[in-house]
């Protein structure tokens, strides 16, 4: 398991995920916002998410238990809703095109 809010790497490229831990981060998320950072949101034990009042579109990544990269949905616009395969446990949101990332993936602590 990791430990957010921190440095992490995928394909040893080093990349910022902040946990939505409280019922107040998961509940606002990324709304209202007019732009991103070049990291992550991680929402644990997630399957589904919308982007209502969002403002920009987002790269959601499904991951395991294993934080292996299970699917990933690209370019989700605003007022969307997606829901994930069985085997995902948690999700990240993050800018568009903010990684490369492919399925099969592996997030690692730095």
């Amino acid at each position: 398991m990791l430990n957010c809010d921190g440095k992490y790497y995928i394909n040893m490229k080093n990349i910022t995920l902040r946990e939505m831990d409280t019922f107040y981060k998961r509940f606002k998320g990324l709304m209202f916002k007019t732009s991103m950072n070049k990291e992550g949101y991680l929402f644990r034990n997630c399957k589904s998410i919308h982007t209502c009042f969002m403002k920009f579109p987002i790269d959601v990544v499904g991951i395991d238990e294993n934080f292996q990269v299970m699917e990933i949905h690209s370019k989700i616009v605003p007022w969307k809703f997606v829901w994930m395969r069985k085997d995902v446990k948690h999700i990240i949101e993050m800018k568009t095109d903010a990684f490369s990332i492919n399925i099969g993936d592996v997030i690692s602590e730095g």
